[in-house]
């Protein structure tokens, strides 16, 4: 009597073990095909969104040219389509260069403009600007800003900027229409004339004399056709810089110089622009966001919790079958 009765609750254990995973899996295999269907709906929900966005603004051509930068392509002329190179001075491209991403929006007004809250610019700092034209690749020469100046708009002066690499080429010179807190780069060329006027938040002129003495003086020596006198008196001259600071920023660079305090042209004494590192500046947000992504109702989370289902089924058929067996044995030997 006791084998039938072990035999009969051993298998009703086995069945209903085999009912638990049937059905855990099944359940799993739904929530699976349910979490793959809300995806592929909001998928199409959200391409549609964006097909539409795209379609509106294509047939509009419409910006909000206050959350811009604009460029007047009145001057130039440029076919287009017009691009938007933006670096942070120090750091680097924030996008490479002839990327599609910086691609501006013709107004039709002879205007362009672009909007940058896809490449994170933060309030206080400071970046450089140049435009390029994609058909022809002309571009204008560096132009400082930061998020200020969003709303305003760029314009071509009419005069030509030596490149800084390469003294043959040159590039247009653009200023903001409203912002003259933002000009062109300041910045030593490779054969050491002072082009530009704004100076870079990463730099200050005296740094900027001790740089081109360590690294392309003997270039500027070559191409420049000048002796070292004149060469450091004129790039001291147009960083702003006293014959005391040029001095110094010899002894700093360690290089060997055929040129005296004495017979400089520049003014003595200390400068604002000097080794003070008195310079147009910004100060840097300090604040800081933090994001997340939360996946909810994914299928992952559905398969551990039928999982832990499953297992609980299993030990209440165990300990039932542990029941019967033992009431089954005490009633036989009774």
């Amino acid at each position: 009597m006791f084998k039938k009765i072990f035999c009969l609750a051993l298998a009703v254990v086995m069945i209903m073990s085999v009912a638990a995973v049937g059905f855990s899996a099944a359940q799993v295999e739904i929530a699976d095909v349910a979490a793959d269907a809300d995806a592929a709906v909001t998928g199409a929900d959200a391409d549609v969104a964006t097909t539409g966005a795209e379609a509106d603004a294509a047939s509009t051509g419409a910006v909000d040219k206050s959350k811009c930068l604009n460029y007047d392509n009145s001057k130039t002329n440029w076919a287009g389509p017009i691009l938007f190179y933006i670096y942070e001075p120090g750091e680097g491209e924030l996008k490479p260069w002839g990327s599609k991403n910086l691609a501006g929006v013709d107004n039709g007004d002879g205007t362009w403009s672009f909007d940058p809250s896809s490449l994170g610019l933060e309030s206080g700092k400071q970046y450089g600007l140049i435009m390029n034209d994609k058909a022809s690749n002309a571009q204008t020469y560096d132009l400082l800003f930061d998020l200020s100046c969003l709303g305003d708009t760029v314009y071509v002066t009419g005069n030509k900027i030596e490149n800084p690499t390469d003294s043959n080429k040159t590039g247009d010179e653009t200023r903001w229409t409203n912002n003259t807190n933002f000009g062109p780069a300041l910045v030593v060329t490779s054969i050491g004339n002072v082009v530009g006027e704004t100076c870079p938040s990463n730099t200050t002129p005296y740094k900027m004399m001790v740089d081109f003495l360590k690294n392309t003086l003997d270039n500027a020596r070559t191409y420049s056709k000048k002796d070292d006198q004149t060469l450091l008196d004129d790039t001291g001259k147009g960083l702003k810089l006293t014959k005391d600071e040029v001095a110094k920023a010899v002894e700093e660079a360690g290089v060997k110089v055929e040129w005296t305090a004495d017979k400089s042209s520049l003014s003595g004494g200390s400068s604002d622009s000097g080794n003070n590192d008195t310079t147009t500046t910004t100060t840097s947000n300090n604040n800081t966001t933090s994001t997340s992504t939360t996946k909810t109702g994914s299928a992952s989370d559905t398969k551990t919790g039928q999982t832990e289902n499953v297992l609980f089924i299993m030990l209440g058929v165990m300990v039932v079958a542990a029941g019967v067996i033992f009431f089954a044995r005490k009633r036989d030997r009774a």
